[in-house]
Order: structure tokens, then sequence, then C-alpha cells
């Protein structure tokens, strides 16, 4: 049984902290939807996210389709195979960066007003509906699957057209719509930033690390998504459809504050081109959330992919109005939705990755300390996002005693200043905290150790726990504990701790018959019960307990704190060569030739607005120019009868470009170099 109180979510009895991530079936191959949910999972999220796209599955009116990558059934099935729980994001309308919002065409012939109660509207809406519930039929948690939860509507207060009171009646009416239809849910959403009608769904938040879709070619202010702050609406969110500036949203809701959208990656548009550089990009954003009271964490997109293109259309959303599209201002490359995501669209970790490994590994792990939590927000806090002179933190308080220290000391694109301040402690003592910019992470105050003992305060951040031993890392270069040796008397685990680096790269997994912390530089997740390591360079496995036996392949090369160390020597070198095949004022075209087999990582570093990716002719893939080179997986596309084409940058172009181009007589258009590595895969 799923259900919430004010404060947080209760799955069969316990307190339960959703972690939530959108990895969208029909833009993905269905061939790579295990291992992708396989490494979400591995990644601490326990609920797959994903957008139901009309226009994806009833493209031609009265033609359904639910087969290949579309098979919204077989998804499902793969959800509750990996024991996740599955949210439902139902629409209609949807947004998500789709051609029409996600709406077919063809409705738009019909002489309705769309997403409102038009009756002529809701019978192709219900008609929808009810084919939709033939994929989902028997697969509701209530029937042992794992639908709980269903999203109607989007962005629902960025059209005009309603007032909140006519917005509730409408978003209540496909509520009711879906439960007569046999839909079974303990939970349903809607999204609530700009002060949307969400009647009698819980509203659902997010915050994003920049706002790719506004028509602003310069950089822009400091993101609100880094604020600490009991207001949940991000003034960005929406903003291309005109609202924006949304003053304090602080309803007395009677349900956990919740997101749904805190962005994963950021997406780059025609005339933006924002690039993540680093993981804290990402993970301060959910970080904020987390210090702000969140009782879940949603992140769109988690795992990127492949807009398909339909047999009237591509699907991608328009900035050019069209007879059918209006209002929309992001123009989008055709095929390519990578958002820049934790999970490639190729599958391969993303710069975010990480950093929501840490946040997520910690939320799991002391869940149920930071469900039953108070969040205390002091008023000294920054409350504008253009204010990066004031501090950033929260605690949360413990019912069984002490708390956690949350502080954001990030913002992208900016720099805040190094800072001190006295944290006060149970015995009455105080402790000084220095944080640098950049810095983000939780610290215990007066924390209880599990088995007995107490530490007073650290500076470094609780991960996880092992066998019952507790792995802190360090966020500084000066880690420090402080505990009188009476705090300690009873406790008879260890406590380890380790660099901010090897907390990224760490995981906890059952191998060999018990509890192991695993820090690898490749990429780790289980697939049919096994441990499987991916990996494009020499991989290395720290691992803490000893082992029985050394991994299968691997050689175990020392030891380091504590940690056995383990390797294998492998070449991931790939011959590959790029031959041009035309040269115009509008486009160089170039073909591929890849010696090896298809299991490798192709690299095109080039100059230009764009590029466009075949295979035997057919256009596979494209990709916008940021100056990070387009890493393109074979496992997709085969290495046969590959080429591409780069089409030119101009200065007087409307764009921004967070890496500018060089440019000669105002103009670039040049293939830098085509690398390539293999991509081998191990199991443990």
């Amino acid at each position: 049984m799923i259900s919430y109180n004010k404060q947080h979510y209760i799955k069969d009895g316990k307190a339960w902290f959703p972690i939530m991530g959108e990895y969208q079936y029909s833009r993905q191959d269905k061939r790579f939807w295990s291992d992708g949910l396989s490494k979400m999972k591995a990644c601490g999220v326990d609920v797959v996210a994903s957008y139901v796209i009309w226009l994806h599955h009833e493209e031609i009116e009265g033609v359904f389709k639910f087969d290949g990558n579309h098979s919204l059934r077989d998804f499902i099935k793969e959800v509750k195979k990996q024991g996740m729980l599955f949210c439902l994001r139902i629409g209609p309308w949807i947004h998500g960066e789709v051609r029409n919002g996600g709406f077919p065409d063809w409705i738009y012939t019909k002489n309705c007003v769309l997403r409102s109660n038009d009756e002529k509207y809701l019978y192709y809406v219900e008609r929808y509906f009810k084919r939709l519930y033939k994929e989902c039929e028997g697969l509701f948690y209530e029937d042992g699957g794992p639908i709980f939860s269903i999203q109607v509507e989007n962005e629902y207060s960025q059209w005009g057209f309603q007032s909140e009171t006519v917005g509730d009646v409408h978003i209540n009416k496909l509520i009711d719509m879906l439960n007569q239809i046999g839909y079974k849910v303990p939970v349903y959403y809607a999204t609530g930033w700009g002060k949307a009608a969400v009647g009698k769904a819980l509203s659902v938040w997010g915050g994003y690390p920049e706002a790719p879709w506004e028509h602003d070619n310069g950089e822009l202010e400091p993101m609100g998504a880094y604020v600490i702050s009991f207001n949940p609406n991000d003034a960005h969110i929406g903003s291309d459809t005109g609202t924006k500036n949304i003053a304090e949203d602080v309803r007395d809701y009677p349900y956990p504050f919740s997101t749904v959208e805190l962005g994963g990656g950021i997406q780059v548009t025609k005339v933006r081109r924002p690039v993540v550089e680093n993981g804290k990009e990402i993970g301060a954003v959910a970080l904020s959330k987390l210090a702000s009271g969140a009782g879940s964490l949603g992140y769109y997109v988690f795992g990127g992919g492949f807009n398909p293109v339909g047999k009237l259309s591509t699907f991608q959303e328009y900035r050019v109005e069209e007879p059918i599209v209006s209002g929309f201002c992001c123009d989008l490359p055709e095929i390519n939705y990578d958002f820049q995501a934790p999970l490639s669209q190729y599958g391969s970790y993303g710069v975010g990755y990480k950093d929501l490994k840490l946040i997520n590994t910690f939320v799991k792990e002391f869940e149920t300390k930071l469900c039953t939590s108070k969040t205390v927000i002091n008023s000294d806090n920054a409350v504008s996002p253009l204010d990066l002179t004031s501090p950033r933190y929260s605690y949360r308080e413990l019912t069984s005693g002490g708390k956690f220290l949350f502080f954001n000391n990030f913002v992208r694109r900016y720099n805040l200043p190094s800072r001190e301040f006295k944290v006060t402690l149970d015995n009455g003592k105080t402790q000084t905290l220095s944080l640098k910019n950049g810095d983000y992470g939780w610290f215990p105050i007066n924390f209880n150790l599990d088995g007995g003992g107490v530490i007073r305060f650290t500076n470094t951040c609780p991960l996880m726990k092992v066998n019952g031993d507790y792995v802190f890392y360090a966020v500084n270069n000066e880690p420090y504990f402080v505990a009188d040796a009476e705090d300690l008397q009873g406790f008879n685990k260890n406590i380890i701790l380790i660099s901010r680096n090897d907390a990224l790269n760490a995981f906890k997994f059952n191998y060999q018959g018990k509890e192991r912390l695993i820090i690898t530089n490749a990429e780790i997740f289980e697939r049919n019960g096994e441990l499987v390591l991916q990996a494009t360079s020499v991989p290395y496995l720290k691992v803490y307990p000893a082992l029985d036996k050394a991994p299968n392949g691997f050689t175990k090369i020392g030891e380091e704190q504590g940690f056995e160390v383990y390797s294998r020597n492998d070449n991931f070198s790939l011959e590959i060569s790029a031959e041009k095949v035309a040269e115009t004022s509008e486009f160089l075209e170039y073909s591929l030739n890849v010696l090896g087999d298809n299991s490798a990582f192709i690299t095109i570093d080039y100059a230009g607005d764009s590029l466009d990716l075949f295979a035997n002719g057919k256009k596979v893939n494209d990709h916008f120019y940021t100056g990070v080179p387009f890493k393109v997986g074979l496992s997709h596309h085969g290495k046969e009868g590959l080429s591409f084409k780069i089409y030119p940058h101009f200065d007087s172009d409307f764009k921004y470009l967070q890496y500018p181009l060089k440019t000669q007589n105002g103009k670039a258009l040049k293939l830098n170099k085509v690398t390539a590595v293999k991509l081998i895969e191990y199991v443990l």
C-alpha cells in the first residue's frame, strides 16, 4: 500500500522517500531499456517516470502504434522486472519538447477547444485513454505491478484561457475520467509551477540549472533552482510560453513537497547552447531542493533519447510557427534528445550522473530519518537568486535527535564567496564551518550512530552503511570529526573516510555473498543477478571488505587504506578514419571507416553550427555545436555505411555559445578530428 501524509510518503507501512528519474521509452531503443533502467537503479533511482506521448502513438487518427520502441506495456513490465515503480505521465498534453506538445496534428482539425472541458475534445481524450488502458491493465500497484502514480496534464498554468477555478475543474475531469476507465493509483500528480491549477492532484515542482528555451543570446541571471527556500516555484520553468517571475508560491499543501523536473541535464536549442561542465551544476539543484524540505526528488530527464520520425512529419519542437504548431519558442534537433542527461542517449554516464548518485545514495540510506525530519531555514538565507552574498543553508532536524546541516555554495556560471559560520552543538560548544566556492553537501550534527555512539560534528558527508560500517566522504582537503571518547563507547563498527572523487565513483552492491563498497572508474550495474562493468579505458576496482577471490579476469595490484585494488590491462584503442566526400559552401560531408566491432564510441570534433549523422543514407542522429565533441555509440547504429554532414556557423547568427567559435571571414565550417574507443564489457 502507498499513501502519504503532509510530511512524507508511506510505502508498505514505512516512511518512503521516492527518487524518480524520467526515461522515455518511445524516445529510446527497446534493446537498451534494460541496461538503462539498471544504471538508473544503481544511481539510487527507485521510480521510473515517462511521458506517454500521444503523437508517438496515434500520429494518424485511429491508427495506434504500441509495438517495438512504442510498446508501453513491455516497458512497464521491464520496470517491474527491475524492481522499480512507475509514474505514468499521461498528459494528454505533455510539452516534453515534442511537436504540438504531444498532440497529434489531426486533433487541430476537430474544431474543439483543446485542454478544456469541451465535450468534443474530451471525446478524443477518452478514446485515447481507453486505448492506453489496454497497455496498463493488470500492471497497477494494487495488482502487483509498478504503476503507482499518474501525472495528468503538464504546465497547465502557461495557458491564459482558463482561470484557476476552471483549471481545477478540468484537471479533476481528467482524473475522474481515468478512474472511470479503470486506472487505479493511490497518487495523482499535476505540475504546480506558475501557480497552476492542480485540482485534487498533488502538486509536483521542478528547477533547472539553465533556461535554454529563453530567446536570449547572452548569459542568463543566476537560476532560482540554487536557492534554498520554502517557495517551490521556479520562475524560469515554462517561461517560453509567457509566464515568468512568479511571486512566492507557498500554499498549505496537505501532502509532501515533491519534485518531478529537477534538471538532470540541460537541453540544447538552436539559439542557446549551454554546456554542463561539472556535475555540481546538476547535483546542487537536487541538493537545494532536498535542503528546502523535499519529500521526493524527480529528475528530468534522467536518460536521454532520440525523437522518432513519423510518417507525416518529424516530431521535435519548433521555434518557427507552422499552421499546426503555435506558441513554442524551442527549435530543437530533429532527432537528438540527449539533454546532457545523467545517462546519455547512448546509455553512458553523463556529467551529472555521479553527483546525483551521491545525493540519491545518501537519501536512500537515511530515508526514514529524512522523511520524518523538520526543515528549518534561517532568516539570513539568500531569498533572491541574484543574492550571491548571503549564505544558502538549512537544517533538517531529526526526530531521533541531532540534525543534518545542508549547504549550497555553488551557482552555475557564478562565483560565491568563501564563508565561515558557527555551528552550535548539543553540548553547548561551537564549531566553525568553512566553505569554499563550489562546495555543497550535508554535515551531521549530534549524529546518533546505529549500535550506540554519537558524532558531535564532522565536516564530511555521510554517504552509506556497508555491513554496519559508516562511509563518509570529505568535501574538502581538511576533513575532521568531533567526538569525545565517551561519545563512541559501545560503537563497535568502523567509520570509513573516502575522498569526494572516490565517493563519486562509489557503489554498494551485494557481491560474493556480502555487501561491498566498490569504487570504480568504469560504469557498473546489475544485470540478471550478475555484476556488470562497462569500460572505455583500463578499469580499476577498489573493494571493501576483502573479497574471497579476485573478480573474473582481474588481478589484485595492491591495497589502499583498507581497500583491495584490482585491475586488468586491455587494449581500448580503435582505428577510425574520415574521408571527405563533398565540400560546398553549405556543408562538408565525410564517410567513416571503423576497424573493429560495433561495441565502440566515436567522437566527432568539429566547428560549425550543426551536424547530421547518417547510416546507409538514412539520417539517424543530429547535433547542435556546443564546443563539446559529438559522442556516438555504434551499438545503436552499427559501423557500416556511416557518414555525416557539417553545416556552417556564421558570426551573424543569433545564438548563445558557451564555447565561442573561431571563425574566418565570419564563418566556421571545419572537421577537427574523429576518434574512436572500444567499449569493453566485463561480468565480474
